[in-house]
């Protein structure tokens, strides 16, 4: 998943192929690494199980994965199969994220405590507590399906 300062994770990547000269610019540093280390909110609700919760690491799950960026691979396949039973995307991880911008003036607060690295676990707590995001059951998805499968 790719977070960004201006719109959390609600963004997608495209390629585009071009032979147009472009200037390289530099990554940039808003806390979001930090953050997600100690958040975990989109692993903990992930109904699939796909986003790993451990350390972060450089070496991929599957073809899907690009190694050697330190990161937390998804695992795609099973985030996949997963849509694929339950005849949709889910966007749980997208919808739990605290950087998912449900309110500016939250999502301003968010970006300054995120590059500071303070106070992380406190804003987790409260985007849960005040509901943002909320998924009111972690497994609500995978009860679905299997609903969905005994009618079938």
């Amino acid at each position: 998943m790719l977070i960004t300062p201006e719109y959390g994770p609600g963004v997608q990547i495209c390629k585009v192929f071009t032979n147009l000269p472009l200037d390289f610019d530099s990554p940039i540093y808003f806390g979001i690494q930090k953050f997600c280390e100690k958040c975990k909110l989109c692993a903990d609700y992930c109904a699939s199980g796909a986003i790993c919760d451990g350390r972060r690491t450089d070496k991929g799950w599957d073809k899907s994965n690009s190694p050697g960026l330190s990161k937390w691979p998804i695992k795609a396949m099973k985030c996949f199969n997963f849509w694929v039973k339950n005849g949709n995307h889910c966007s749980v991880c997208i919808r739990v994220c605290p950087f998912t911008r449900f309110n500016p003036v939250y999502h301003s607060i968010l970006n300054t405590f995120s590059r500071t690295e303070i106070l992380t676990k406190m804003l987790v707590s409260l985007h849960e507590f005040l509901g943002i995001g909320k998924q009111e059951n972690k497994k609500i998805l995978s009860n679905f399906i299997e609903i969905k499968n005994k009618n079938n």
